[in-house]
C-alpha cells in the first residue's frame, strides 16, 4: 500500500489499465478465440470424415467392377477349357488364344481396370502378357500364396509383366477348375488414373493405403507407391472403424482421419 500510495498518478492509471483493461480482454481475448479454433476444428473434422465417407463410396463402387469381372470368369467354361488344354502343337495353341479375347475387351469396356492376366500351370502354353506359366519365383509371392492359400479376393499392390517396375492395386483370386482339379490365379489390374481422381479435388492431403502401408493412390500422384512411414504417417492399419488421430506430421501438428474398406467377399482391404 506504501509503494502504491507513493507512485505518480500516471503510472497509477498505467497500472490501473493494465490490470483493469488490457489483461481482462487478453484472458477473454485467449478463451474466445481458443473457443473458435477449436470449433473451426471440429467444423473442419467433420467435414473431412463426410468426405472419407464420400471417397469409400466412389472407391466401393470402383472395386466392384473387377469383383464382378472376376465372378464371371470364375464361372467361364472358355477360360477353364482354354488352359486345361494338352496342346500338341504351337499352332494350335496360337488358334486357342485368338478365340479367347475377353481379357483384351474387357480393359476397353470397363474403364475401371488396366489389365487382366491369369497365372497357371499348363507347360504346354507359351507365356504372353495375359497367360503366365507359374514359376519357383511367382509360387514364393505372398500375393501368389495367399490366393492359393484362401478362395477370397485379395488386394495387393504389386507388379505385372505387363507393367514393368511399377507397382497398382490388383484384385487377386484363386480359381479351381474342378472337372481338372486344377488351380490358377486370376489378376486384375485396376486403372492407377481413375483411381488418383477419386481424390483429385479433395480439401485436405488424401490418399489410400493398403494392409501394408503401401499408398495405392492419392491426390498427390507422386506419394504413389511410397509408405505411410516415408511420409512420417506410422498408422496402424488394421483398425477397423473409423479413428481420429492427433500427431505431428512432419513436424506439424495434425489431425489425421482414417477409415477401412473391405469390399465384399475380401479378405483384406483398404483404407482412407
Amino acid at each position: 500500500m506504501q509503494a502504491t500510495n507513493n507512485m505518480k498518478i500516471r503510472n497509477k492509471l498505467i497500472f490501473s489499465y493494465l490490470f483493469v483493461v488490457m489483461i481482462p480482454v487478453l484472458i477473454v481475448g485467449g478463451i474466445i478465440t481458443a473457443y473458435f479454433r477449436q470449433d473451426a476444428l471440429d467444423n473442419a473434422i467433420e467435414q473431412t470424415a463426410n468426405d472419407v465417407d464420400k471417397i469409400k463410396s466412389q472407391l466401393s463402387t470402383m472395386l466392384s467392377v473387377p469383383i464382378s469381372i472376376s465372378n464371371k470368369l470364375y464361372l467361364d467354361d472358355n477360360l477353364k477349357d482354354l488352359v486345361n488344354t494338352n496342346y500338341t502343337t504351337i499352332l494350335q495353341m496360337v488358334q486357342a488364344y485368338s478365340k479367347y479375347n475377353d481379357f483384351e475387351e474387357l480393359p476397353r469396356l470397363y474403364n475401371e481396370i488396366s489389365n487382366v492376366r491369369f497365372y497357371h500351370y499348363n507347360k504346354t502354353m507359351i507365356n504372353n502378357t495375359q497367360f503366365i506359366n507359374v514359376t519357383a519365383k511367382i509360387e514364393g509371392e505372398d500375393w501368389f500364396q495367399t490366393a492359393m492359400n484362401n478362395p477370397r479376393i485379395g488386394w495387393f499392390f504389386m507388379e505385372g509383366s505387363d507393367i514393368g517396375t511399377e507397382k497398382k492395386l490388383s484384385l487377386v483370386r484363386r480359381i479351381k477348375f474342378k472337372d481338372y482339379r486344377t488351380p490358377g490365379v486370376l489378376v486384375i489390374t485396376l486403372n492407377q488414373s481413375m483411381l488418383n481422381s477419386i481424390l483429385s479435388k479433395e480439401t485436405f492431403d488424401t490418399l489410400i493405403a493398403d494392409d501394408s502401408g503401401y499408398i495405392v493412390a492419392a491426390k498427390n500422384p507422386q506419394n504413389v507407391g511410397k509408405t505411410l512411414k516415408q511420409l512420417d504417417l506410422d498408422i496402424n492399419m488394421h483398425q477397423g472403424q473409423e479413428q481420429t488421430i492427433s500427431r505431428r506430421v512432419n513436424g506439424v501438428s495434425s489431425n489425421i482421419i482414417v477409415d477401412k474398406l473391405t469390399p465384399q467377399t475380401s479378405l483384406n482391404g483398404l483404407s482412407v
